[in-house]
């Protein structure tokens, strides 16, 4: 028994802690629009999302409404060499030292990247390589209730649209 409560008063302590070092979320760290984000057909995105089974965010209906309102269309097929938009969001459950849930370790992470050919010129690759650049991220703790689970959404939804105002002046005259 005691055993039991020194792991839960363990595990109590380190959720504070990773709670203390994602305390505040973070701004946006992308970059301005470079080379690597324009593509010959800029009215349509690939997405790639990746969602953590704790997190209460709806992330694709949050990127597609960003698509949607940045006027560019979903693309439903990945092609090599081709501008990808990752979107990726994690939670971790923090809880009380009685062993109560008591709110959420949140990490966005949301960059543009492609998959290029191992072998350039090759028709076919079976080992991609993702290449990063231009990170937009948040990390941060937020409660449960309706106003911590929309404070989550609301960060996830302004890490996409900087990547996508940034996409869009690489791609367009504004």
């Amino acid at each position: 028994m005691e055993n039991t409560a020194a792991n839960r008063r363990c595990a109590s302590i380190a959720s504070v802690l990773l709670a203390m070092a994602f305390g505040v979320t973070a701004s946006h760290v992308g970059a301005q629009p470079r080379e690597y984000m324009k593509k010959p057909s800029p009215e349509e995105l690939y997405v790639a999302f990746s969602e953590g089974i704790q997190c209460p965010v709806p992330l694709e209906h949050v990127v597609n409404s960003a698509l949607v309102r940045s006027r560019i269309r979903r693309k439903p097929t990945w092609v090599y060499d081709e501008t990808v938009l990752f979107a990726n969001v994690r939670c971790m459950e923090t809880r009380s030292l009685n062993g109560r849930v008591t709110g959420l370790v949140y990490s966005v992470d949301v960059s543009f990247g492609a998959f290029v050919r191992s072998e350039p010129g090759a028709e076919y690759s079976f080992d991609p390589v993702r290449i990063d650049v231009g990170k937009y991220g948040a990390m941060g703790t937020t409660s449960l209730d309706d106003p911590g689970r929309q404070f989550l959404e609301n960060s996830l939804r302004d890490q996409v649209e900087s990547a996508l105002v940034d996409y869009l002046r690489a791609n367009f005259d504004l």
